[in-house]
């Protein structure tokens, strides 16, 4: 049957632009789910990052007498053998003053009967000098430790804390995907109402409602001065077009796969949706009427209303912000 083509290509339009917005929406509704389960098993696998570590301080490892021990080191005790060991050559390099120093404590006895003998002041000596020695030694050594274990603490808290950064991240993001699937499940239910609606002229038939074919319909009748539609879907029946409907299905998907191409093109069916006016739908409708055949008014009145609806849908531009994830 031939159509009247005022009413004809834009509900073919009409058409296309609800089946690409459809698609569209489900391929994103997919792609967001992906991804949040993605992040989601992510967080699950490093939930101990959940909470900020704190950053270590030397003074956390203060008295880590353990450390030498802990690492397995024999450093420490061959460390006080050597001391003693300096200490005992020190103490017996002092014997040879005692032949000097002796006058002077002889002196010393006979002045004052509570001076101390020579050996006694070498015992005090070596003795003060072994506990001084041994403790700072022990101190450095322990020092060492401690500043080894802060290092190795530090790699550990800096690896904690950007894994924590990214676990906070991924919180944020999460957070956008559940607001935006929520908000593309709502444009998913609308569109598919919207679908029905645009196919109640029952025009096309069952089989030919799919996106690949709604695009071949309106690039067609668009691109042409044709006004036979059931003449285009018999020709397309009986040749066969499924491989030239598969070109055209694998072109619109790269678009829908690629967001920036898929979003521009809503833009425009949006922005296009927006200059329609309702005096436009009126005339059309006044137009219809004084079509004689009783079928044919009914087809263009129904298609009109289709085409209506769409545009008022995409004029709201919800999609749009769904897609965008601007929520």
């Amino acid at each position: 049957m031939k159509y009247d083509r005022n009413f004809l290509v834009p509900y073919l339009q009409s058409v296309y632009n609800t089946e690409f917005a459809l698609q569209s929406m489900i391929s994103q509704h997919k792609k967001v789910s992906i991804d949040l389960q993605s992040k989601n098993a992510w967080q699950n696998d490093n939930i101990m990052f959940m909470v900020d570590p704190v950053p270590p301080t030397i003074e956390q490892f203060h008295k880590s007498y353990g450390y030498c021990l802990k690492k397995g080191y024999n450093w420490f005790f061959w460390m006080e053998i050597k001391v003693l060991y300096k200490l005992f050559l020190f103490t017996v390099s002092l014997f040879p003053a005692a032949f000097v120093m002796r006058p002077i404590f002889y002196i010393m006895r006979h002045f004052s009967s509570s001076a101390v003998t020579f050996l006694g002041i070498c015992l005090w000596l070596f003795v003060s000098y072994s506990i001084i020695a041994l403790l700072y030694g022990t101190y450095l050594y322990l020092d060492q430790g401690d500043r080894e274990m802060l290092q190795d603490a530090r790699k550990h808290y800096e690896h904690a804390h950007k894994m924590h950064l990214q676990f906070k991240q991924y919180d944020n993001i999460m957070e956008r995907n559940k607001k935006q699937l929520g908000a593309l499940t709502t444009e998913i239910d609308k569109l598919k109402i919207m679908r029905e609606k645009v196919y109640e002229p029952n025009v096309i038939p069952k089989p030919f409602r799919s996106l690949p074919f709604a695009y071949f319909l309106y690039d067609y009748f668009s691109s042409s001065q044709a006004d036979d539609l059931d003449m285009i879907i018999q020709t397309a029946m009986l040749n066969n077009i499924q491989a030239e409907l598969k070109t055209i299905q694998n072109k619109l998907n790269n678009i829908i796969q690629n967001q920036y191409e898929m979003v521009n093109q809503l833009d425009e069916i949006c922005t296009r949706a927006r200059t329609i006016e309702a005096q436009n739908y009126e005339q059309l409708k006044a137009l219809a009427q004084m079509e004689e055949n009783q079928q044919l008014q009914n087809s263009y009145l129904q298609m009109i209303a289709a085409d209506a609806s769409a545009s008022a849908y995409f004029s709201e531009t919800t999609c749009l912000i769904a897609l965008k994830n601007d929520l």
